[in-house]
């Protein structure tokens, strides 16, 4: 029997695990804390276009995203690409 792991656990214990090893870095190396930082953030930011592009072909509207953003459907469209993943969303439209 596999048991489903909380996905909120999950997230909580990578933003724990990640401010821990951050806390360890030596701030005055050249790639330093900034550098890794930013790093992670490009790394979300692809994991959130997956996130999109998963949500959008399972069915779920352009508002719904956007809720979930804490923005409206339109910007989420326009962040997002609704043309590239529209493509593959089954003719969701909204």
């Amino acid at each position: 029997m596999s048991s489903q792991a909380d996905p909120d656990q999950i997230v909580e214990a990578a933003i724990h695990s990640i401010r821990a090893h951050l806390q360890e870095l030596n701030p005055a190396e050249p790639d330093g804390l900034v550098f890794r930082v930013n790093a992670l953030h490009l790394e979300l930011d692809n994991l959130t276009d997956l996130a999109v592009d998963a949500q959008r072909r399972y069915g779920m509207s352009w508002t719904q995203i956007g809720q979930q953003l804490g923005t409206t459907k339109q910007a989420a469209q326009q962040r997002f690409g609704s043309s590239r993943i529209d493509a593959n969303a089954g003719g969701v439209a909204d």
